[in-house]
């Protein structure tokens, strides 16, 4: 690939207007997620979206500034 390309993909990923810079799951998501599993099988159907969250390891990192130091300009 073009390194342009490479490097304007890269700003955009960093500038957050994509995705996130902290990337906590939702309930919302895991629910967006399970729906169309549950079509297909009950057990998802019955499944609790707070099941599947384990925001330690992020909040960890969040809080220990880990991740706001990956987007401090050089």
């Amino acid at each position: 690939m073009e390194r342009d390309i490479l490097e304007k993909t890269w700003e955009l990923l960093t500038e957050g207007t994509l995705l996130p810079r902290k990337q906590y799951p939702t309930i919302e998501g895991i629910k967006f997620i399970l729906a169309p599993l549950a079509e297909k099988d009950p057990k998802a159907k019955a499944a609790k979206p707070e099941d599947f969250t384990d925001l330690s390891f992020i909040k960890a990192l969040d809080e220990s500034g880990y991740i706001d130091n990956l987007y401090k300009k050089k």
